[in-house]
């Protein structure tokens, strides 16, 4: 991996931790030990998982970036992991709709254990294919049932979530990272 390059990961629907933790923990430590300075996780947990924040908590010197989940609560109190893990190599990112407020459904951190939480653009959760309140992102167009693209066969959907938040900010920090920065000058 190349420095300031961004090492993504997604899980469709919701996140059962011991379901996909060894897929995640294996890339997660292949981030790390390449040199991935910034990692991109778009899934979440309402329950804790130990080899999860193991390899979060072995590797210090990779900046995980992570989705704050759409449960419009706060995760502090409720629980949504990666994100609610005390390790200061964590970046939970909340969505703000296209004004620029907090999405009705986005979880929001707030760090007070010296982690850090932001909000990116994450869409309103209209779905609305003629509008500009989603993040248009690529889709599966072999897609069917409730996963079908509702707007013309394109491969490009509005998507909303926290999941769509996550990347302006790996994306960003992956630069930084690239440009020398360390974890502790990103996140200040």
């Amino acid at each position: 991996m190349r420095d300031g390059a961004v090492a993504p990961f997604e899980h469709r629907g919701e996140r059962a931790a011991e379901r996909v933790v060894g897929e995640d923990r294996q890339r997660e430590g292949e981030a790390g030990q390449e040199g991935g300075r910034a990692v991109n996780l778009s899934l979440g947990s309402p329950t804790p998982c130990q080899p999860e924040r193991d390899v979060i908590d072995g590797a210090p010197n990779v900046l995980f970036v992570i989705a704050a989940m759409n449960d419009s609560s706060d995760v502090d109190q409720a629980g949504s992991y990666p994100c609610s893990y005390p390790s200061p190599n964590i970046i939970c990112v909340a969505a703000t709709d296209v004004t620029g407020f907090p999405s009705s459904y986005s979880n929001f951190p707030v760090r007070i254990d010296s982690g850090v939480a932001v909000r990116a653009p994450g869409g309103d959760g209209s779905g609305s294919c003629g509008d500009q309140a989603d993040i248009w992102s690529t889709y599966w167009p072999g897609a069917s049932g409730d996963m079908a693209e509702h707007c013309p066969p394109n491969s490009y959907e509005p998507l909303a979530g926290t999941s769509m938040a996550t990347p302006f900010v790996s994306g960003v920090a992956a630069i930084l990272r690239g440009a020398g920065l360390s974890n502790q000058q990103v996140m200040d």
